[in-house]
């Protein structure tokens, strides 16, 4: 589903934030630039040469934001109420506009409303993310809370399982973890295979290298406590955890 936002000048006067700011930064965060020009320049604000208008237009050029123009005609029926006294500026915009961008001409309503229509109808709509849940963020971080409960620990019946029977002892992880290292070779180790052994890759250094993995070893030899490493450094960077870190190891 996708969602559009229109900002509007009237809204700005229910916000204490300067208006000119607040109209660039609406600009700067909007996906596509409408501008709609008939014979008033708009309002210059105190220490700027150019009105809030122009101000706009150039943000959204400077911005890269598509842009698109829709002018009154020359000749067109206009109230003379909404014509500037003094025509000169508006008329320079006028005419800069007609040198930067293609644009469309309309003398009535129905007719901006056409011509908008036709030229908005091929953009493409972006998506616009779901609202963070607050109840979906709390669950997810319980989740990965108990992802690294569960895979921070080292079970001694892997190791002395007589021991383990007894006391029901465990190893921290983050403590003991070394690299489990593979039969794989770095690629210039193997252009350079002048020697019987070479350096061997690190299965964390094979996982940096391939999208898919699959690792084979004799039992004990450590393929379990590698995914569980693994799964604790992510569930544990995913929370900002300081003691998962993969980039320690």
């Amino acid at each position: 589903m996708t969602q559009e936002r229109y900002y509007l000048p009237e809204e700005y006067t229910r916000s204490d934030k300067r208006p000119l700011d607040k109209c660039l930064n609406d600009v700067a965060s909007s996906d596509v630039y409408i501008g709609l020009f008939a014979w008033r320049y708009g309002y210059v604000p105190s220490g700027q040469d150019q009105s809030i208008t122009e101000l706009e237009y150039e943000c959204a050029r400077k911005n890269n934001k598509p842009c698109f123009i829709f002018m009154l005609k020359e000749d067109a029926m206009w109230n003379p109420m909404l014509i500037d006294d003094d025509r000169r500026n508006i008329k320079t915009l006028r005419q800069k506009l007609q040198e930067d961008l293609t644009v469309s001409f309309f003398s009535t309503v129905d007719e901006l409303k056409s011509t908008v229509s036709a030229s908005l109808k091929d953009i493409p709509s972006s998506p616009t993310a779901d609202p963070i849940d607050p109840y979906e963020s709390e669950l997810k971080a319980k989740y990965l809370n108990w992802v690294m409960e569960q895979s921070s620990f080292v079970s001694l019946s892997g190791i002395d399982p007589e021991t383990a029977r007894e006391k029901r002892e465990e190893l921290n992880l983050g403590s003991i973890y070394t690299a489990l290292l593979t039969q794989s070779t770095s690629d210039d180790a193997q252009q350079n295979f002048k020697e019987k052994s070479s350096e061997r890759l690190s299965a964390l250094d094979m996982l940096n290298q391939h999208k898919h993995l699959v690792i084979l070893g004799d039992p004990g030899s450590g393929k379990s406590t590698f995914v569980n490493f693994v799964a604790w450094c992510l569930a544990g960077e995913s929370i900002q955890s300081p003691y998962a870190n993969i980039e320690r190891w």
